[in-house]
């Protein structure tokens, strides 16, 4: 693997292995995983880190306008965050545009 990898991989291993108990890691923080994510269009990781930031709507537009848009992970990803209504609109509006 890359060295540039590793901020993102970290990220998204430890994350599948065990729930994170804060905001990143204490090895790589999330804006640095973000950024490796972002140069390396890894989509899924980018959407688990704007997750982790609390950045959802972006995640959303990221999940539905990627090439990867994945209708039902959009839902999923809605339905996970019910008292984030305004994901609905962002949702509604990406689709039906």
């Amino acid at each position: 693997m890359p060295p540039e990898h590793r901020p993102c991989m970290q990220v998204l291993i430890t994350a599948r292995s065990t729930p994170l108990a804060s905001k990143g890691s204490p090895h790589y923080p999330l804006e640095v995983a973000l950024d490796v994510c972002r140069r390396h269009q890894l989509i899924e990781g980018q959407v688990f880190v704007l997750g982790r930031l609390g950045a959802h709507a972006e995640a959303l537009r990221l999940m539905l306008e990627s090439s990867q848009g994945d209708l039902r992970a959009a839902l999923d990803f809605v339905r996970q965050r019910p008292q984030e209504v305004e994901l609905w609109q962002v949702g509604a509006e990406l689709v039906f545009r």
